[in-house]
């Protein structure tokens, strides 16, 4: 990979990140089928009583679900490269400890994102619960945020059962779910699960 991965955001052109209805920056961008997104208040205002939206760019007419707006996917994508301009802007100024809301960062917990002050990542690497998080020099986890951002994701734990992390999807239900969940309330033939 090449090197200067930090610099991505700098690389993106920002009007990458504006609405083709409202020229503002996404507000909630939702997907349409056609893979056009748009806001979801503009898309608000383009749905029409019949219950569907005509693209504005490739002029698709996609009918709405019963959750009419709402039920329409939210682009990932552009949220997470909306949220990466809005941490790349607060790193530029001075951003304060998590933990005593004093100090200036200088560390980042990969397991509970957190952003500490160095005197609260000493406390939070000797306390027993936290001992064995991984803590990273703020400016490596912003560095490798960039350039691989699946590495410094903290891990999503199981709602049923709180001790184990979500590896699976439930496609009969539609939710996340642990591997004992695949044993016990998500078992096949009745449930289909995916990796």
């Amino acid at each position: 990979m090449a090197s200067g991965g930090s610099q991505l955001p700098e690389q993106i052109d920002e009007n990458f990140l504006l609405c083709g209805i409202c020229c503002e920056r996404y507000k909630n961008p939702k997907i349409l089928p056609c893979l056009h997104s748009f806001c979801e208040p503009c898309l608000g205002k383009l749905a029409d009583e019949m219950g569907a939206i005509t693209c504005p760019v490739c002029r698709r007419v996609h009918e709405l679900t019963d959750n009419g707006v709402a039920g329409i996917q939210v682009n990932m994508f552009l949220n997470d490269l909306i949220a990466l301009f809005e941490e790349q802007k607060s790193v530029n100024t001075s951003k304060k400890c998590d933990g005593c809301e004093q100090g200036d960062v200088t560390k980042h917990c990969t397991d509970c994102s957190f952003d500490f002050c160095s005197i609260c990542a000493t406390t939070h690497g000797k306390l027993p619960a936290t001992k064995s998080h991984r803590l990273l020099r703020f400016d490596e986890y912003m560095a490798v945020k960039s350039s691989d951002p699946a590495s410094v994701q903290p891990p999503v734990y199981c709602n049923t059962h709180q001790d184990y992390q979500v590896e699976f999807y439930c496609d009969t239900c539609n939710r996340t779910i642990c591997l004992k969940c695949t044993a016990l309330d998500h078992s096949k033939p009745e449930h289909l699960t995916d990796v």
